[in-house]
């Protein structure tokens, strides 16, 4: 089964409309999962995973500055070769679970999320790339402990890219 291929104010258009107001996130990609977990509108459903504690490790290359950082949330599959080349040259900070393809909930993976948005956050950078494999229960605690504050107090920009054709190459860029 595929993603559900609505945008998002088409979607909320028709929640509106059809009087819904909950939403099954599971076949949302993964921005508009950002979007629903920011939004007053919806109430997000989801499937409570079970908690693993597995290895989650939290790394990042020579900070150069500047004004774009990327975030990899490396959760359900690894990311290796599915980022384009061109946004090499960017600080990156790389949140990893030791275990893909086991869909469980990580505690530390959290932690080490929002310590990452943090550090991005106090560096100065405007705007910030994000790159996941997360299931929607990681997706829905690192919007709410991160991305749900006043636009005023934060300036920076949240661009979450989605991988699209068979190889999964994350290129389609969504500003949340």
């Amino acid at each position: 089964m595929g993603y559900v291929n609505f945008s998002y104010g088409l979607l909320t258009f028709l929640g509106f409309i059809f009087g819904y107001s909950h939403i099954n996130v599971i076949n949302l990609p993964i921005w508009i999962q950002f979007k629903v977990y920011k939004s007053a509108f919806w109430t997000p459903e989801y499937d409570n995973l079970p908690s693993r504690d597995d290895k989650v490790s939290l790394t990042h290359g020579k900070l150069h500055g500047g004004e774009v950082a990327n975030l990899q949330l490396v959760d359900t599959y690894p990311l290796s070769g599915k980022i384009p080349q061109k946004f090499n040259c960017y600080d990156t900070w790389v949140i990893e679970r030791s275990n893909h393809g086991e869909r469980s909930y990580n505690e530390d993976f959290i932690k080490k999320s929002t310590k990452a948005i943090q550090d991005i956050s106090k560096r100065g950078y405007t705007t910030i790339n994000i790159f996941a494999s997360t299931n929607p229960m990681h997706n829905s605690k690192i919007v709410k402990e991160n991305f749900r504050m006043d636009v005023r107090t934060r300036k920076i920009s949240v661009i979450v890219y989605q991988s699209i054709g068979p190889k999964h190459v994350y290129m389609e860029a969504h500003k949340i």
